[in-house]
């Protein structure tokens, strides 16, 4: 009887240590620490994280200041509207973390307030716009952000040194 029972648990315990790669990712770990802690301190009341897009965060120096900035999809919870959070990273001595919202209910520049047509998303390091063929976006003052459709519609975020812009570029 003991052998029975030795057997089983020998065979449980291999089973869970086969199926331990199988098990889906909690996607919460990809966002930082930090973004999350932010998030729940001002966006939770209004906004929800969304995992549709992979990879399920961006990280970039959006705004050319040097630092880590993080973006996460987002909607807003009262009209369901899909969008963006763009989470500055900070300054040590600063007291708050810059949060721009881009879509989820909310205009950005010339955005819609409804981005769910959005499919695809990208970041190209400022460094690497013109090898990227965006060589006309010398303006940009940080990496850029690149949202596209499966089809053909494409639109560029990026920060001019004040405040974002859209950029549609030309087929």
């Amino acid at each position: 009887m003991k052998i029975y029972h030795l057997a089983f648990l020998l065979f449980f315990i291999v089973q869970l240590h086969a199926q331990d790669r199988r098990l889906i990712q909690n996607p919460v770990r990809d966002i930082p620490r930090w973004v999350r802690l932010e998030f729940e301190k001002k966006l939770d009341r209004d906004y929800a994280i969304t995992y549709k897009l992979y990879p399920r965060v961006l990280i970039g120096d959006f705004n050319g200041d040097g630092r880590k900035d993080v973006i996460i999809q987002v909607t807003e919870k009262r009209t369901g509207k899909t969008g963006f959070a763009i989470f500055h990273g900070k300054k040590t001595q600063a007291l708050f973390v810059n949060i721009a919202i881009a879509g989820a209910g909310t205009r950005l520049g010339t955005s819609d307030d409804n981005l769910s047509w959005i499919n695809l998303w990208n970041c190209i390091p400022h460094e690497k716009l013109s090898a990227a063929g965006y060589a006309m976006m010398n303006h940009a003052k940080g990496d850029v952000l690149v949202f596209s459709d499966r089809e053909s519609r494409r639109e560029l975020l990026f920060w001019d040194g004040k405040k974002y812009e859209w950029y549609t570029p030309k087929h």
